[in-house]
């Protein structure tokens, strides 16, 4: 499946673990040891095939292609065969190494800004391919078919809810680091702005109200800071037109060049 062999090799330049993570337990169907050789026999029969038709998916999807693009042919073949085994060995019942690294993709393509919805539509691809050669296999018994497919399906909703419960963590410990670093940042500007030695405030453009002020605004011109809270830029400049403070204030609302005198 490509949704292996693309983000892997990306996945290794990611150090963050993963093995934390509560395994999740497979479906009624995949415990199944017949059920797995179905698919692990029809999946291996056709695997260049199957690798091939989703690696053309994957390089024409308007987010993974990149990804895939930017891969070299030795790098895509390494990555492809490492897949097979993967899944050989999830087919085999040993799930705990194909989930870490299944983890580990939905951690890169979340940092990736890679949306979960094209997941889908490589999995859709994988289904399209082989769907058709499982019922080419076991069309002759009913019966069989109807559990490979249900096994098929059963593998595919652990494999995607897996990489889901990742990348949904993922975003939410990058709109944390998002949030703390907003934080940090509005920190140092706040004390650039409280340090200064110069009087500076901050006001709405359309009130003129100050909004805040720094301590040497308060020492320069006298008024406690929840004074000033209650004040416009009006009363602190010397008697001049107010209609042209407005004007002015109002011109470097609309161009970020404009130098009015106060």
């Amino acid at each position: 499946m490509m949704s292996d062999s693309t983000g892997s090799c990306f996945g290794r330049t990611w150090k963050r673990a993963t093995s934390s993570s509560k395994p999740i337990p497979p479906s009624r169907a995949w415990r199944r040891p017949e059920i797995s050789r179905q698919i692990s026999c029809c999946y291996d029969a056709n695997f260049d095939v199957i690798a091939a038709a989703t690696l053309r998916a994957a390089a024409s999807h308007p987010e993974f292609g990149p990804v895939v693009r930017g891969m070299s042919s030795d790098q895509l073949e390494q990555e492809r065969q490492r897949s097979r085994e993967n899944i050989r060995r999830a087919v085999a019942g040993e799930w705990l190494h194909y989930e870490g690294d299944l983890r580990m993709q939905g951690t890169v393509y979340a940092r990736m800004g890679v949306s979960f919805a094209g997941w889908y539509d490589l999995v859709r691809g994988f289904q399209h391919h082989i769907v058709p050669l499982l019922v080419a296999q076991y069309g002759d018994d009913r019966e069989r078919l109807v559990r490979a497919l249900n096994g098929m399906q059963g593998f595919l909703d652990r494999a995607m809810v897996i990489i889901g419960q990742q990348y949904v963590t993922t975003k939410e410990d990058l709109a944390a680091e998002h949030r703390e670093l907003a934080r940090q940042s509005e920190e140092r500007y706040r004390s650039l702005f409280d340090g200064s030695p110069v009087p500076m405030w901050v006001y709405d453009r359309q009130t003129l109200k100050f909004l805040a002020v720094n301590r040497a605004a308060v020492d320069h011109y006298g008024f406690s800071e929840s004074e000033f809270l209650t004040m416009t830029i009006d009363q602190i400049r010397p008697p001049e037109s107010p209609s042209s403070r407005r004007a002015c204030s109002a011109k470097r609302a609309t161009s970020r060049s404009a130098a009015c005198r106060w």
